[in-house]
């Protein structure tokens, strides 16, 4: 059975509040535009928790959710890789890998499945001192 559905909205709120750039292209805007970060989830429809959330610039999440050139494309695995090492302290492969895969899974489910982190992506981080 996958991971019930979970909803905090108020929780939500204060994770985006906290997490105010976006984890993979490193973009940080100012006050007045926060409005163009948004949460992407990692397992589509499962639930609403912070290990299942990257937060993201609206360019990143386009391609995470569309696809991208080839050299800039974002794949689930890439994400899940950019959420261990962007949100070391959220990230749960365990967790992940019930969402993903049903209560039998385990966390090699989801490690052992990890590529690098794209260089576009290295780069981008390195591009803004990070």
């Amino acid at each position: 059975m996958k991971g019930k559905p979970i909803r905090d909205k108020a929780a939500r709120r204060q994770w985006e509040t906290e997490h105010n750039h976006c984890q993979v292209c490193w973009y940080r805007p100012t006050a007045q535009w926060m409005g163009h970060l948004e949460t992407h989830h990692l397992v589509t429809g499962r639930s609403d928790e912070p290990c299942n959330w990257l937060r993201v610039c609206h360019r990143c999440h386009y391609v995470a959710i569309n696809g991208g050139h080839r050299e800039t494309s974002l794949t689930r695995w890439d994400c899940l890789g950019i959420k261990r090492l962007a949100d070391p302290d959220e990230w749960d492969p365990f967790r992940l890998a019930v969402l993903l895969f049903g209560a039998e899974a385990s966390a090699e489910a989801i490690v052992d499945r990890l590529e690098p982190v794209p260089e576009w992506v290295l780069a981008e981080r390195d591009k803004k001192g990070w």
